[in-house]
C-alpha cells in the first residue's frame, strides 16, 4: 500500500511540475526559486501580454533576487504573442539564455542594463515545426506553417551601458583580410535569420565590432542603430538585410574596418564612409538600391567623385553604385586602375547603367564581369 501511494505521490507531483513550470507567480511572471539560501529566482513564464521583470520580488515575506531568465512552457509549445518584454529593471541578470525568448512572438523587447552577452535571437520557423511535430500540437484556426514565417522577436533595445566584450577565436570566412586589426567576435550570427526582426537598436552599450553574420539574413530588419565605440563591421554582417534603410554609420566616428559582404544586398540607397574608415572591399555594398557613396572629408584613404568610390589619390575605381539613376558613365581621367568587381552590382540588367566610356589613363583592370557584360 505504500509502494503504491508512493507511485501516486511521484504522478502528482510530475503532473504539477508540468502544469506549473514555477515555484510561484506574481504580476504575470512565473519564478523558479534557483537558490533558496541566497535568495535568487530565475524567470521561467509569463502570462500577460505585457511583462516588466523587476530586480527582486517577495514570496512568502522573503525577498528574492532575479538574477536569469530561461522561459520555456512545452505543454502550450509558448505559441503565444507579448506586446512587450521589459527586462530594463532587471539589473541583476548578466545574460540572457536562447531560451529566454524561445518559440513566443514579441513585438518588443528590452534588454537588461547590465547584460554582458547578447543573446541568440535567430529565427524560430525551423525549430517552432519541430515543436509542433514533437508535441502534435495545433496551429490557431486557419494558420499553416507558412504563416509562423513572422514570429519571433519584432525590436529589440538595449537599456543599459555595459561594455559588451565578446573577443573570441572564431574562425572566420576566407574573405576576411589577415590584415584586419581586430579579433572576431565569438557571438557569430547572434541576430541572423531572424524574419520576424524589424528594429533594433543597441546604442547604448560599448561593443567594438559587430560580428560575423550578426544581422544576416534577417530580411524584415528596416532600422539598426549601432553604439558609436564600433570599430569594425565584420563579413556578412547585414548580408541579405533587403529591408535595411536606415542606419546610423555617420554617428561611428571610430568605425575603421568595413569586412567583405557586410552590406551585401540591403535596402540602402546611400553608404557613407567615416573619417576612419582604412579598410573596404568592394562586395561589401552590393545592393541593387545604392545610388551613392558618401566619404567623410576627413578620410585620408577614401573618397567620393561624383557618388563613385575611389581610393584617396582618385587614381583607383574601388565602387560604382548599380543604382545610381545615370545610363552611362565616363570614368575620370587619372584614374590608373578598376577595383576588382567594382562594377560587380551593374551585372544585373534591371540597373541602370548601359554604356561605360573609359578614360585613356587606365592601365589595369581588375576582374569585373559586369564590364563585360555593359
Amino acid at each position: 500500500m505504500r509502494r503504491i501511494l508512493q507511485i501516486f505521490s511521484a504522478l502528482i507531483i510530475t503532473t504539477l511540475s508540468h502544469a506549473t513550470p514555477y515555484d510561484f507567480r506574481e504580476n504575470g511572471i512565473g519564478y523558479t526559486i534557483t537558490d533558496s539560501n541566497q535568495r535568487e529566482v530565475k524567470v521561467t513564464f509569463y502570462d500577460s501580454a505585457y511583462i516588466s521583470v523587476p530586480d527582486k520580488v517577495s514570496y512568502n515575506g522573503k525577498a528574492f533576487i532575479v538574477v536569469d531568465a530561461a522561459y520555456y512552457d512545452s505543454t502550450t509549445c509558448s505559441l503565444k504573442h507579448y506586446d512587450k518584454i521589459d527586462f530594463s529593471k532587471a539589473t541583476n541578470i548578466k545574460l540572457l539564455r536562447d531560451q529566454t525568448t524561445e518559440f513566443i512572438d514579441i513585438d518588443t523587447l528590452i534588454l537588461p542594463p547590465n547584460i554582458n552577452y547578447f543573446p541568440a535571437l535567430r529565427n524560430i520557423t525551423g525549430r517552432l515545426h519541430n515543436r509542433i511535430t514533437e508535441f502534435n500540437l495545433e496551429l490557431k484556426s486557419g494558420a499553416t506553417l507558412c504563416d509562423t514565417v513572422e514570429v519571433g522577436i519584432h525590436r529589440v533595445f538595449s537599456s543599459g551601458t555595459t561594455k559588451i566584450s565578446n573577443e573570441g577565436t572564431t574562425t572566420v570566412n576566407q574573405y576576411v583580410s589577415p590584415y584586419l586589426k581586430y579579433k572576431a567576435e565569438r557571438t557569430d550570427g547572434v541576430f541572423s535569420s531572424n524574419t520576424a526582426l524589424q528594429e533594433v537598436d543597441i546604442s547604448t552599450h560599448t561593443i567594438y565590432s559587430i560580428a560575423l553574420g550578426a544581422f544576416s539574413n534577417s530580411p524584415s530588419l528596416k532600422k539598426c542603430k549601432l553604439p558609436k565605440t564600433i570599430r569594425r563591421i565584420d563579413s556578412y554582417a547585414f548580408f541579405c538585410c533587403y529591408s535595411l534603410s536606415s542606419i546610423n554609420l555617420e554617428e561611428l566616428d571610430e568605425l575603421e574596418e568595413l569586412c567583405p559582404l557586410s552590406f551585401y544586398a540591403t535596402g540602402l540607397d546611400s553608404f557613407y564612409i567615416g573619417k576612419n574608415v582604412s579598410y573596404s572591399y568592394c562586395e561589401t555594398y552590393y545592393s541593387n538600391h545604392l545610388k551613392k557613396f558618401v566619404v567623410n572629408e576627413r578620410n585620408k584613404y577614401y573618397r567620393s567623385i561624383d557618388g563613385v568610390l575611389f581610393d584617396y589619390s582618385g587614381t583607383k575605381l574601388i565602387a560604382y553604385p548599380s543604382a545610381k539613376q545615370s545610363s552611362e558613365y565616363i570614368i575620370p581621367e587619372g584614374t590608373e586602375v578598376i577595383g576588382f568587381s567594382a562594377f560587380g552590382g551593374c551585372a544585373n540588367r534591371e540597373q541602370y547603367l548601359e554604356q561605360l566610356t573609359f578614360a585613356s589613363s587606365i592601365n589595369k583592370i581588375e576582374h569585373n564581369k559586369a564590364v563585360d557584360i555593359i
